[in-house]
């Protein structure tokens, strides 16, 4: 079952509007690091992604 959940993404001030498209980018990384990437490292890599603002 993928750890990170909608509220977990509103906790790190996710905008709304971008919720589905933040999560679907973190089920693929978490696909591509084998299951096994921390909830927290998922959390982190949201700097990653410029889709947040």
């Amino acid at each position: 079952m993928f750890p990170i959940t909608i509220n977990d993404l509103i906790a790190v001030n996710c905008p709304k509007n971008k919720l589905s498209k933040v999560l679907k980018k973190l089920k693929i990384l978490w696909a591509k690091n084998d299951f096994k990437i921390s909830n927290q490292d998922m959390l982190k890599s949201l700097n990653l992604f410029n889709d947040l603002s």
